[in-house]
């Protein structure tokens, strides 16, 4: 009885381990996309698109772009 419940409880955690890794991995590529994006939006502000046009291709918000835009003419 004892060895069917730690056998349970093996699973369990493992069944943990791999949501929390799959998790893991959706957040670290998000995040990894929104690098990119902002990225690829400094240098078209660096260019000196016009901010709408930044909006656009980037999908970013406009606060977004705004907010980014002031940390490069700081």
């Amino acid at each position: 009885m004892c060895e069917a419940i730690q056998q349970m409880v093996d699973e369990g955690i493992m069944l943990g381990e791999k949501r929390g890794e799959k998790r893991g991995e959706e957040r670290g590529e998000k995040r990894g996309e929104m690098q990119k994006t902002l990225a690829i939006a400094r240098r078209m502000l660096e260019k000196n698109y016009p901010m709408e046009q930044v909006v656009d291709l980037t999908m970013l918000t406009k606060q977004e772009v705004e907010e980014l835009s002031r940390t490069i003419k700081s």
